[in-house]
């Protein structure tokens, strides 16, 4: 069997655990979102949270293969670059624990590759339609909410992207 955790970095980020069994056949292992904690008057991600949920995958379903996470780009308008640069960090130092090879992607990248043709603007949409096809988005969906959580989304695709490079 080969696993595959993927990471959206995002404050409304995501984490999952995918798993492709000797047959071919994906299916999720678990998936989780990212808790956020107020610091120096800006949100970032809580980096004791996510550190227990990482440790709780591996603990449940073992070592990854492979660590796939959606590299960082900066742009205008989409927050503040220490913030940024310190989540990134955060999520560095806790996949560190997991001691697996970790590559880094960008979205244009994944993205073209499991969502060819998809127009620009329209893909949320589209990884939430090709992570529904791995489970069952009503588990991700905010129970007031009608989208999927674009940030576990994002992160299943990830792994799936992942496990096609294996």
């Amino acid at each position: 069997m080969t696993r595959v955790i993927g990471i959206d970095q995002g404050l409304t980020g995501g984490i999952a655990y995918l798993e492709r069994e000797p047959g071919g056949r994906v299916h999720r292992l678990t998936h989780a979102s990212f808790a956020t904690v107020k610091h120096c008057g800006r949100n970032e991600i809580d980096a004791r949270s996510l550190g227990n949920s990482v440790a709780a995958m591996v603990a449940l379903f073992g070592k990854p293969d492979l660590v796939v996470a959606e590299k960082i780009q900066f742009r205008p308008g989409q927050g503040h670059a220490t913030v940024i640069g310190c989540n990134f960090g955060i999520v560095r130092a806790v996949l560190q624990r997991v001691d697996a090879p970790m590559q880094e992607v960008e979205a244009r990248r994944w993205q073209a590759d499991l969502l060819p043709g998809t127009p620009q603007g329209q893909t949320k949409a589209a990884a939430a339609k090709y992570a529904g096809k791995l489970m069952d988005l009503e588990l991700i969906t905010p129970k007031r909410g009608k989208q999927p959580h674009s940030g576990i989304c994002d992160a299943v695709c990830l792994a799936a992207w992942g496990l096609r490079q294996l």
